[in-house]
C-alpha cells in the first residue's frame, strides 16, 4: 500500500480543524508535528526565513583567525591646513658659545692692508702722509674767531662786555651775530648774543682774547675773559690782564693801548666764553674797531686742543 504524501496528511488535518473547531485544532497540531520528519521535506525547501530565531543563532558559527593584513590603500588627497596654533613658551637661552682662538678673521689674517693703511690684517696702522687737512670733516677740530666791526665805548670805572659783531672759523662753536640790543649780552641774560662764544663739544680750548684801546692818559686799562654755565646763570674768572695805558712819546703823541691775554682750560658742551673791558681814565674811552684806524680789532678765540682728561 502506497504511504500518502506530506501534502495530502497536511491537507486532511486542516480539513479536520476547519470542521472541528477551536476544540480539535489543538491536537491535530501537535499530532501533527509528530508525523512531519525531515524525510518528509524536500531537501534544500526549508529556507533561513522558515527557521525560528534560535535555530537561526544556532546555525552561527564561531569566528575564525583573522586573515592576513591586505595591501595599502593609495593615499588619499591632502585635507585643508589647519588654523595656527597659539605661539609657544619662549625657549631658555642658550650657553654662550665658545672664544675664537685670537679673535682674529682668518680669512684675511696676515693680508696686506692698502689706501690710508700700512701693515697687514689685523692690526694695520695709517700709513705715512695719510692722513692731509681735507680728510678732516668741518667740526673735527671745534674752533671760532669773533671780533669786533667798530669801535665801543667804555664808560670810566665800567667793565661792559665787548661785543663782537664778525666771527669766521665756526666750528662745533656758536656765536650769535644777529643780536644788536646791548642788554643781550647782560650775566642774568639766558640767551647767549654777540658777546659770547658757545661750545658744543667738550674738550680742552686755548682761549685767546686782545683788544686796543684808543690813547688817554691815567688810571688802568683791564681785560677779563670769562666762562658761564649752560643758561649764563653764573661765570668764572679764565684769564685777566691788568696794565697802565701806554705813554705818549714826541714820534707818537697818542699810542693805544694793546692787551692781550690767553689761556688753556678745559670746557662742557654748552658753556660759553666772553670777555670784558674796564677802564677808569676818568672819561669815557673807545675799545677800537680796526675799520677806520691801523689798530686790531677786538678779538676773542676758541680753540680744541682735544678731548681732556
Amino acid at each position: 500500500m502506497r504511504r500518502p504524501s506530506p501534502a495530502l496528511i497536511v491537507a486532511t488535518l486542516a480539513l479536520i480543524v476547519a470542521l472541528g473547531g477551536t476544540a480539535v485544532a489543538e491536537p491535530v497540531v501537535s499530532a501533527a508535528k509528530k508525523l512531519v520528519t525531515s524525510k518528509d521535506i524536500k531537501d534544500r525547501s526549508i529556507q533561513t526565513k522558515d527557521l525560528s530565531a534560535s535555530a537561526r543563532r544556532q546555525l552561527r558559527g564561531s569566528a575564525g583567525p583573522a586573515g592576513a593584513q591586505g595591501p595599502a590603500g593609495a593615499a588619499g588627497a591632502a585635507g585643508p591646513a589647519g588654523a595656527a596654533g597659539p605661539a609657544g613658551a619662549k625657549g631658555d637661552p642658550g650657553a654662550k658659545g665658545e672664544d675664537g682662538e685670537d679673535g682674529t678673521d682668518a680669512t684675511i689674517s696676515g693680508v696686506a692692508a692698502g689706501g690710508a693703511l700700512a701693515g697687514t690684517y689685523p692690526n694695520p696702522s695709517i700709513a705715512d702722509g695719510a692722513i692731509t687737512p681735507n680728510a678732516f670733516s668741518g667740526s673735527a677740530f671745534p674752533t671760532a674767531r669773533a671780533q669786533s666791526t667798530g669801535n665801543q665805548v667804555v664808560p670810566s670805572a665800567q667793565a661792559p662786555f665787548v661785543r663782537l659783531q664778525g666771527n669766521r672759523h665756526l666750528r662745533a662753536v656758536t656765536h650769535n651775530t644777529g643780536t644788536v640790543d646791548s642788554q643781550t649780552c647782560a650775566a642774568n641774560d639766558d640767551t647767549p648774543g654777540d658777546c659770547f662764544l658757545t661750545v658744543t663739544r667738550s674738550g680742552t680750548y686755548l682761549i685767546t682774547a686782545q683788544v686796543s684801546w684808543a690813547y688817554a692818559a691815567g688810571g688802568i686799562r683791564l681785560l677779563g675773559v670769562t666762562g658761564w654755565t649752560t643758561g649764563l646763570g653764573a661765570g668764572f674768572l679764565l684769564a685777566r690782564d691788568t696794565r697802565a695805558p701806554t705813554p705818549a712819546t714826541a714820534s707818537q703823541p697818542g699810542p693805544p693801548t694793546d692787551q692781550s691775554v690767553s689761556t688753556v682750560r678745559q670746557l662742557t658742551n654748552g658753556q660759553s666764553v666772553s670777555m670784558s673791558a674796564y677802564q677808569d681814565s676818568g672819561s669815557d674811552l673807545a675799545l677800537l674797531g680796526g675799520v677806520t684806524d691801523n689798530s686790531s680789532p677786538a678779538v676773542l678765540s676758541v680753540t680744541w686742543l682735544g678731548p681732556g682728561a
